[in-house]
């Protein structure tokens, strides 16, 4: 699995990072400047997460359009103190909580499970 993780946050991004190499999950870090489209394109990830920082309006909309653009790919809204939601294949989420279970539940997702899955488990465990 392959996610795309659209950050300038370094400490955030270390530790989805970390946290999604447990998981057997590859992350490809982009700066918010960067082409997102072209990045989909080139690395065609599983899922999209997009950090709001302190842009959460421009986010939105960007998460808005790749969600609309690219419907087989989900896409993750990452917000300080966010209130938790989903449309379709656009979630928004609160930035603090668990890495284990953002990744965790993506890859689920990915996979097919209906139960987050957790570092190291496999499906018959």
């Amino acid at each position: 699995m392959q996610i795309l993780l659209v950050t300038a946050d370094l400490r955030y991004a270390d530790e989805v990072v970390s946290t999604a190499a447990g998981f057997d999950v590859r992350i490809v870090r982009l700066e918010p400047a960067d082409d997102l489209d072209a990045a989909v394109r080139r690395y065609t990830p599983n899922a999209i997460v997009i950090d709001a920082q302190d842009t959460v309006t421009r986010a939105a909309r960007l998460a808005n359009v790749v969600a609309a653009l690219h419907p087989r790919i989900t896409v993750v809204l990452v917000s300080a103190r966010a209130r938790e939601r989903v449309a379709g294949n656009l979630r928004v989420i609160d930035k603090w909580r668990s890495a284990d279970r953002l990744i965790g539940e993506l890859r689920s997702e990915h996979l097919g499970y209906s139960a987050p899955a957790q570092p190291g488990m496999s499906s018959g465990e």
